[in-house]
């Protein structure tokens, strides 16, 4: 089970960047974390990118977090271990689903 705090700490801080750039949130419970990209994040070319630089090392770093679900993201699990193991140089310790 994750630390509540922490993960409520940086579920607040990547919630508003996204709200402050496009539109969706991120919600949390029990080690999974659900991410939605709505607006013009949802069709933005740079989503991919974005989940698996930013989003998905951030919320990796909560111990306790064992998996991730994007709403409506269009993008395999596959492709987004991809983007993790090329920007982080290491498979992802969390299962990522959409």
């Amino acid at each position: 089970m994750p630390d509540r705090t922490e993960l409520d700490a940086v579920i607040k801080r990547l919630s508003d960047a996204i709200t402050n750039s496009g539109a969706g949130g991120i919600t949390g419970d029990e080690g999974c974390v659900q991410i939605s990209l709505l607006g013009m994040c949802a069709s933005c070319s740079y989503r991919a990118l974005n989940m698996g630089v930013t989003l998905r090392p951030a919320i990796e770093a909560v111990d306790g977090v064992t998996r991730l679900t994007e709403w409506n993201s269009g993008m395999s699990h596959y492709a987004d271990e991809r983007i993790a193991r090329a920007f982080a140089g290491k498979s992802s310790r969390i299962t990522c689903r959409s």
